[in-house]
């Protein structure tokens, strides 16, 4: 997991958000990261990709966006110096009950071995 200083530069990240709905908004919190997430990060220069997920259990609240980026300099330039915080767009603090912010660097094959 990444510590609290500056990352390696050249290494991709990996930026996982986690949200658990409040009781009986996870289906507006399933549009909103389906439609809105996307949208703040989409043609940012570093941005690589994205997965959305949703409760894999039933009756879980929790779901995840998961960006990824070319290194945190890219994460920088996006989010400013807070790019190691939860971004939350307009519309979504109502709809969560919980959230939580973390960053992976990326793993070759070689280093997985």
């Amino acid at each position: 997991m990444a510590s609290n200083n500056e990352l390696k530069a050249g290494v991709a990240i990996v930026r996982v958000f986690k949200a658990r709905a409040r009781p009986g908004k996870e289906s507006e919190l399933a549009d909103k990261l389906a439609r809105t997430s996307p949208t703040v990060v989409k043609d940012k220069t570093g941005f690589l990709g994205y997965f959305t997920g949703g409760p894999a259990q039933p009756h879980s609240r929790d779901f995840c966006f998961i960006s990824m980026w070319r290194h945190f300099l890219a994460l920088k330039e996006v989010f400013g110096d807070a790019w190691r915080e939860s971004h939350l767009p307009p519309g979504y603090a109502e709809l969560i009950e919980e959230h939580s912010i973390e960053h992976y660097e990326l793993m070759d094959e070689g280093r997985r071995r």
